[in-house]
């Protein structure tokens, strides 16, 4: 095993990449205190296996640093053998944890309204891909004998993250995309229910609804606008490619643009509020 020394510090650069997968967790949804729920598998079981596997993965980086130090200043058999079987728990871990992870991001897309059913079925199928992926590579570490034959699996784990970061990186979006969907749809309804009020008031001469029909119109802009700035946010994420260095920045660009089409369906529901009130007043 001569190789140790040589390529041991390759694998300093993989625990980098896993630890900027945790900076996308979601937030819990915590359930309402004294109801009881039986025990079930959903996103929010699957975070919280993500978290413990996440943490385990970092245990196991650190025993590989220090068995790799070890090594690095005795040479001696037994550090080498301690270095060699801390690798592989180190990197049987980082698979793990971002099997887990992906099982709560399909966890958390299932769970998600909003969401076109093409598009959900599409990420829904490459999530497992993916998973399968990672586990059959997983299952390889153990019966590696040397750090080369290690190198040369985490190597491939490589090549698949880079695929796999632009996957989570759609299905976050998806997510997202598909709360802001549902939230507009259920704004347009209420325009929908508005808009006939309007028009059965003006028939009858009830009242003038000159300045709730501008209003209303307001509210149809911004619902416009917000489509608008959601399209832009999935056609600047499109962009994003295997090779690309800075996904993070194309990511929060496009992060930046759905808040910015979430701010509008806000000032549209302020503008049906103002609507409202126009509509009760003497």
């Amino acid at each position: 095993m001569k190789l140790l020394p040589k390529v041991i510090t390759t694998f300093l650069l993989f625990p980098l990449i896993l630890f900027c997968l945790s900076s996308f967790a979601f937030s819990q949804e915590s359930t309402p205190s004294g109801v009881f729920n039986p025990p079930s598998f959903d996103y929010s079981k699957a975070y919280q296996d993500y978290i413990y596997n996440l943490n385990l993965y970092r245990q196991a980086y650190q025993k590989f640093v220090l068995a790799k130090n070890e090594y690095l200043s005795y040479k001696t058999l037994t550090s080498e053998t301690k270095a060699l079987e801390t690798t592989k728990e180190m990197l049987e871990t980082r698979s793990q944890a971002i099997i887990v992870y992906l099982t709560a991001l399909k966890m958390r897309l299932s769970e998600t309204t909003g969401v076109l059913n093409y598009q959900s079925n599409l990420r829904f199928v490459e999530l497992m891909k993916n998973i399968d992926t990672f586990e059959t590579q997983k299952n390889l570490f153990p019966a590696a004998a040397t750090l080369k034959d290690l190198l040369k699996v985490s190597s491939q784990f490589e090549n698949q993250y880079s695929k796999t970061e632009v996957l989570t990186y759609n299905t976050l979006f998806t997510v997202v995309s598909g709360k802001e969907n549902n939230l507009r749809d259920q704004i347009q309804f209420q325009i929908t229910k508005l808009e006939q009020k309007l028009a059965q008031m003006s028939k009858e001469g009830l009242k003038d609804t000159l300045r709730a029909e501008r209003w209303l119109l307001e509210a149809k802009n911004k619902i416009t606008l917000s489509q608008q700035k959601q399209d832009e946010a999935n056609k600047n994420l499109s962009k994003l490619t295997p090779q690309q260095k800075d996904k993070n920045k194309v990511f929060a660009e496009s992060q930046l643009m759905l808040e910015e089409s979430n701010q509008y369906l806000k000032e549209a529901i302020s503008n049906l509020k103002e609507l409202v009130i126009e509509i009760k007043s003497e």
